[in-house]
C-alpha cells in the first residue's frame, strides 16, 4: 500500500500500545476479509476492499516497526 508522505501523521506509542494496536487492527482485517466475502452490494464491497488496503498498509508500518524495535 503506498501512501503519498505529505500528509502523514507521525505517532509515537509505547511497545505495549503498539501491541494492542496491532492485535487491534489484525481483528478488524479479519473481520472485514469475512465481511467482503459475504457482501453482495458491489460499492459496500469496494469500500470494504478500501478499507482493507488502508488496514494492511498500517500493519505493515508497526510491524517493520515492532522488528526494528526488537
Amino acid at each position: 500500500f503506498d501512501v503519498d508522505r505529505t500528509d502523514a501523521m507521525e505517532l509515537r506509542l509505547k511497545e505495549e500500545e503498539a501491541r494492542l494496536l496491532l492485535e487491534i487492527l489484525e481483528e478488524r482485517y479479519t473481520n472485514l476479509i469475512h465481511e467482503i466475502a459475504r457482501t453482495d452490494h458491489r460499492e459496500f464491497k469496494h469500500e470494504l476492499q478500501s478499507r482493507c488496503l488502508v488496514i494492511e498498509g498500517i500493519l505493515k508500518q508497526l510491524k517493520a516497526e515492532e522488528k526494528t524495535a526488537a
